[in-house]
């Protein structure tokens, strides 16, 4: 996961149908930050970008099917729309 937006996101990479408002984000990335490798069972997932620390939904939900031994890559990008951001899907997610 990649923020190359301007503003801190909290990224949730869950079980497709989950709340995410009873769960930990999967990472939390300030601007320009990154994570290293996060492993994924294989299943169908939502993918949900809110601001820090809040529940204000910015991308998502947008959901996905990750394989086993899958590379994904997620990069949250500004729009030029304050209100939200955008996410570029890359690597096994373009199969």
């Amino acid at each position: 996961m990649i923020n190359a937006a301007s503003d801190r996101l909290d990224f949730f990479v869950v079980r497709s149908g989950s709340n995410i408002n009873t769960l930990s984000p999967t990472a939390q990335l300030g601007a320009a930050a990154t994570t290293g490798l996060v492993d994924f069972d294989p299943e169908r997932y939502d993918i949900v970008l809110t601001r820090a620390g809040t529940d204000d939904v910015v991308f998502g939900p947008q959901t996905v099917d990750l394989a086993g031994s899958g590379i994904y890559t997620i990069i949250a990008t500004d729009t030029g729309n304050l209100t939200s951001v955008d996410a570029l899907l890359l690597d096994d997610f373009a199969n």
